[in-house]
């Protein structure tokens, strides 16, 4: 069984705290979330991000109460601000990591989370712009405990036993989604050797059940995660044949007739190419997304190539190359700009010596300046590799 841990000791606690937040004691409120916050880093970002909200509040008002002489707005700005630009940065990171999309905007994801989109648009002016003025973020940090109080805190159950078995249901949910998946390829080999097809019919109906009920996703998810398409033991090199014969017609059946699986597949394959760590899985989801746009099951390739050039590396170029090299229309739009992102690893004689360095004087004017990478560093920067 699961366990997840959490800052607050009884379910009992976080509904006294947000009784306190929203209500009766704001100050007791925040001082405990603080609290939670020592005991480790498992604090859910709504709980976190509504403690931050009310305290750049509490601040405004201790201000306001402040009989001395007339101070600079900009502390309270910046505290506002702060707390803002954190609460939607955080639940757009958590949106993309759903999604196993990292390359998606914090406007897709906003959407996605029926988050307001000019709370998206503040935060981009709060961090590339001057400070949003004093009445917008007052204006905006009320709405923003709105949302969070009907997205979060509104949802909690009322008790403990009844968030257990929210939980139980849940995980039950992803079981059965797992062990129809296995049922389903362990009665498609016995029975295709048989020419039996009774063998798999009931797996294949609970999938498309399932499907069709709202977990989608989890089936895309549970098919790549659990290597449920992959040839047990597979080596980097060996054929797929056989994993393409047993899955494809399913597969087939599952994205005709639900968008939202095959978006899901796609993505949940993509994130395996940027696996270094796991050549043979990696290659498989290369052969597999091939196979799938060779059927005509892959409806926005775009979204495929723009997930090659931003994260460069063997399996994405190799599959960026394949995929516009069948289509005129996607290599005019798409070739130069998957050149452009190719990683060519440096050698020796790449980098030259300390001979060759050029001689700079101190009063030397340097040209040239900074340029905006047309993708992101592969390796995190300060990484020595």
């Amino acid at each position: 069984m699961a366990y997840t841990t959490t800052p607050w000791a009884k379910h009992s606690d976080l509904l006294t705290v947000r009784e306190k937040l929203y209500k009766t004691d704001p100050s007791w409120g925040v001082a405990q979330v603080q609290a939670w916050k020592l005991r480790g880093n498992n604090m859910p970002h709504a709980v976190e991000s509504t403690a931050q909200l009310i305290d750049a509040q509490l601040l405004d008002r201790q201000l306001a109460e402040d009989s001395s002489p007339s101070h600079s707005t900009f502390p309270l700005q910046a505290t506002y601000t702060a707390a803002f630009t954190r609460f939607v940065t955080g639940f757009c990171d958590i949106g993309r990591s759903r999604e196993r999309n990292r390359a998606m905007s914090m406007q897709a994801v906003a959407k996605q989370i029926n988050m307001p989109l000019d709370f998206v648009h503040l935060r981009h002016e709060a961090t590339h712009e001057e400070l949003p003025s004093l009445v917008r973020l007052r204006a905006v940090t009320v709405r923003a405990l709105q949302w969070l109080w009907t997205v979060y805190w509104d949802k909690l159950p009322a008790s403990e036993a009844e968030g257990l078995a929210n939980g139980t249901s849940s995980r039950n949910e992803g079981e059965a989604v797992i062990k129809a998946a296995r049922a389903y390829r362990k009665g498609r080999v016995e029975g295709l050797r048989a020419r039996r097809s009774n063998l798999w019919a009931e797996a294949e109906s609970e999938l498309k059940r399932l499907c069709t009920t709202g977990s989608a996703s989890k089936l895309a998810k549970a098919l790549v995660d659990e290597k449920c398409l992959i040839p047990a033991k597979r080596e980097l090199g060996d054929s797929m044949k056989g994993a393409f014969m047993l899955w494809i017609d399913l597969l087939h059946d599952l994205a005709t007739t639900s968008p939202a699986f095959q978006t899901a597949l796609v993505s949940q394959l993509l994130d395996q190419l940027d696996r270094d760590e796991a050549p043979p899985e990696a290659e498989a989801s290369y052969l597999w997304l091939l196979h799938l746009a060779s059927k005509g099951l892959i409806k926005n390739m775009n979204f495929i190539l723009r997930f090659c050039c931003l994260h460069p590396g063997t399996w994405t170029q190799e599959l960026g190359q394949k995929l516009i090299s069948k289509d005129a229309e996607l290599k005019s739009d798409w070739g130069s700009l998957l050149q452009a992102s190719r990683i060519r690893p440096l050698g020796l004689s790449d980098m030259g010596n300390q001979n060759d360095a050029p001689e700079i004087k101190g009063d030397t004017e340097i040209k040239g300046g900074w340029r905006r990478a047309l993708v992101r560093p592969s390796v995190p920067i300060g990484v020595v590799v």
